[in-house]
């Protein structure tokens, strides 16, 4: 299964869709869609922001907001942004994965694992947000949690040979030489091995639309 590169998608969002004429401050975000797509992003940053001005409760308007701001690198004012978003819709996990890339970006990596585990919690059968959680814990020596993020992602997508490879480099670093080459073997077994992608998340990189995940 391909990831959508664009949160457009609503991929793994769980937003219902709210954008109709009735919806407080369409019409800026609409305005706002538009220009990004045609690279206008300066003018399309105040536009989102007067749709976030008018449905300040609308946390997919924060998401995209903050977006854009990081195309133009406003790294700490996009954490902002994302960081309403949460707030107002809590129980999204997508939201809080978000937010924890930005505060990666940042170098604020405690706070993001800290929202990886919220968007692992409440997203418990969605083994990607595990797989992030595990490199971003093995990054910053934390390879006991990383193992234990990555098993999981394995027990829901048991066939993923990325994540496989992923979980035996934390068994080298925990000095498991029996369990990585169990694993390493078990991801040779498997016929979609994907270097790129092991690299990328260990790198906890954005996915390209091109990404493989099943």
């Amino acid at each position: 299964m391909d990831r959508p590169s664009d949160p457009s998608h609503c991929y793994r969002s769980h937003r219902t869709d709210r954008t109709t004429a009735r919806r407080p401050g369409i019409g800026a975000f609409r305005r706002a869609e538009t220009l990004r797509r045609v690279g206008r992003t300066r003018e399309a940053i105040s536009e989102y922001a007067r749709a976030v001005e008018l449905a300040p409760d609308d946390g997919y308007y924060h998401c995209r907001y903050a977006e854009a701001l990081l195309e133009l690198g406003s790294i700490d004012e996009a954490a902002d942004t994302l960081a309403g978003a949460c707030s107002v819709e809590p129980d999204n996990p997508y939201y809080h994965y978000r937010l924890g890339e930005v505060q990666y970006m940042r170098g604020r990596m405690d706070a993001a694992i800290m929202r990886l585990y919220r968007a692992a919690d409440l997203a418990k059968e969605d083994a990607y947000y595990y797989a992030r959680l595990g490199s971003l814990c093995y990054q910053a020596g934390r390879p006991s949690e990383a193992a234990q993020a990555l098993a999981a992602a394995i027990r829901l997508t048991p066939d993923n040979a990325a994540y496989h490879c992923l979980l035996a480099d934390v068994y080298v670093r925990l000095g498991s030489d029996q369990y990585a080459l169990k694993h390493y073997r078990q991801a040779g077994m498997l016929g979609d091995y994907d270097a790129q992608l092991v690299a990328r998340i260990r790198r906890f990189l954005p996915l390209r639309s091109n990404d493989r995940l099943r």
